[in-house]
């Protein structure tokens, strides 16, 4: 004959059972972040990353800079910055070239040299004229992205840069006389405005 106790142990059991099992709770959720930093974003990067000159409406570029544990985070943003202006540089050298050349095309010479030398100029230059507009930091790598944005000035300007730089040159280099005496004129001039901007678009 079974006593009470054993009645109650046998019970006890079968209480404990289910925590020999499978567990089916679960697990406590990650704590939310209590803070975001204003360059975070847990949605989409943002959208000057896709397109930084804003449909050819700009003379801009982005840059970044990988997590380095061993610099501070304005240490990174200043790797960032240096590769947004260094990006911003190259397409300034190819858009002014790539101008220059068709506005040249007419001269019969080899004018690769002036080309070259007057993108290498301007866009060095025309660096020195860029902010930064925007920042952005990838939580999961912290990977940080800087927008950097020529000021209007040097957009409005490429032209009447071109052909100084070009009357520079004109008393040693044939092709920079002849931009200077082509954009002497004020259609000559509004030709070699439109090449430039055609090409940032």
């Amino acid at each position: 004959m079974r006593t009470p106790l054993a009645y109650g142990c046998i019970l006890l059991s079968l209480c404990l059972l289910p925590a020999c099992g499978t567990r089916t709770d679960a697990p406590a959720p990650a704590p939310a972040h209590a803070w975001k930093k204003p360059w975070q974003s847990d949605k989409s990067l943002p959208a000057w990353i896709a397109d930084p000159t804003e449909g050819g409406t700009r003379i801009a570029a982005y840059g970044s800079a990988e997590y380095r544990s061993s610099e501070s985070r304005s240490e990174r943003r200043d790797r960032a910055m240096a590769a947004a202006r260094d990006e911003l540089a190259r397409m300034l050298r190819l858009r002014i070239r790539n101008a220059v050349r068709d506005y040249l095309a007419d001269s019969g010479g080899n004018v690769t040299t002036f080309t070259d030398s007057v993108s290498q100029q301007i866009a060095e230059g025309s660096v020195s004229g860029t902010y930064q507009r925007d920042e952005f930091e990838n939580e999961k790598t912290s990977e940080l992205f800087v927008w950097v944005v020529a000021d209007a000035k040097v957009a409005g300007e490429l032209a009447k840069s071109v052909v100084q730089a070009a009357a520079q040159s004109a008393s040693t280099d044939p092709g920079a006389a002849h931009l200077k005496a082509k954009a002497g004129s004020d259609q000559g001039f509004a030709e070699l405005d439109r090449l430039l901007e055609r090409q940032q678009r």
